[in-house]
């Protein structure tokens, strides 16, 4: 299905431990994101969805936090930052582009 060039689109990609690599795409704009705690175990997790599909990232399940659990933490945080980086610049260069038409 073909989607107009603003449509909302959200691609997301994981590879296991394996090396086996994953990918789901959808289109919405209503994209909710959240953290927060298992109350019951204090376990961290991080929650992205819309009506359409759903992320759950948390700490290690029926144990305590790890390292490996903080590093998984820091990369999220890491991409995150990259990405709102790279959608800044992309509005940035679209704003001006529309300026310049404009002016002309």
């Amino acid at each position: 299905m073909m989607q107009a060039q603003n449509a909302p689109y959200t691609y997301i990609a994981s590879t296991d431990k394996g090396g086996c690599s994953y990918g789901v795409s959808f289109y919405d704009a209503r994209l909710r994101a959240s953290a927060g705690v298992v109350a019951e175990e204090f376990r961290p997790y991080l929650y992205l969805g819309t009506r359409n599909a759903e992320v759950t990232v948390s700490t290690t399940g029926g144990g305590p936090v790890s390292l490996a659990d903080v590093e998984t933490a820091e990369r999220i945080l890491r991409a995150a930052k990259r990405y709102r980086d790279l959608v800044k610049l992309a509005y940035k260069r679209q704003t001006n582009a529309a300026e310049v038409v404009n002016e002309a």
